[in-house]
């Protein structure tokens, strides 16, 4: 049984902390890499999303844009 503590789960970097709460206009860190994109059209604004790794501190993001685009994730 793995055991979720502090000790044992890594620490997100500086540059994803910032992350943290921001919209969909903010740009991604130096650190992250592009690993994946899906579109989704609509008739209402599109919602892309990207999906990001950090090279420093290996957190997954994901980073909707478009009209109805939520931020990062």
């Amino acid at each position: 049984m793995i055991n979720n503590t502090e000790e044992n789960t890594p620490k997100s970097c500086d540059e994803c902390n910032a992350l943290n709460g921001k919209g969909r206009h903010t740009p991604p860190h130096k650190y992250l890499l592009q690993i994946d994109f899906k579109a989704f059209p609509s008739q209402f604004g599109n919602v892309d999303e990207y999906y990001y790794e950090c090279r420093q501190c290996g957190k997954k993001w994901l980073h909707e844009t478009g009209s109805y685009g939520h931020g990062w994730q």
